[in-house]
């Protein structure tokens, strides 16, 4: 009576098992799977990479050398799995889409994206 009623039973334990096996799916297709943890330094120029800051802004504003934010540049992209600032831009911005999450976006910044910058404050 319960199948026609359109209620089903299962074992608990198979009930464990298919749900186990949802959840890796659900993971391995999702965009927006967790990222890899990031350190707090990793995550304010991963920000400030999003503003479409070049290194050189990003070592003038955090006090830091440029060959310091290449180095945790290297240090994220290799967590996120990626070979482009972009494109770890993108993860963060899938991971966290609310309005907020980033201090800016590339279009507020004050340098502007840098295909928009002056020749002096574009870095080789």
């Amino acid at each position: 009576m319960d199948a026609v009623a359109g209620r089903l039973h299962c074992a608990p334990h198979i009930a464990a098992a298919m749900f186990s096996r949802l959840t890796v799916l659900l993971k391995e297709t999702d965009p927006r799977r967790a990222l890899p943890s990031l350190s707090a330094r990793e995550n304010e120029i991963l920000a400030l990479v999003d503003q479409g800051r070049s290194n050189k802004e990003i070592a003038r504003q955090l006090a830091i050398s440029a060959a310091t934010v290449k180095n945790h540049l290297h240090n994220l992209m290799q967590k996120l799995q990626v070979t482009r600032r972009g494109e770890a831009a993108a993860r963060l911005r899938a991971q966290h889409p609310a309005p907020g999450v980033l201090s800016k976006s590339r279009s507020d910044s004050p340098s502007g994206p840098a295909l928009m910058r002056a020749p002096e404050d574009t870095i080789a």
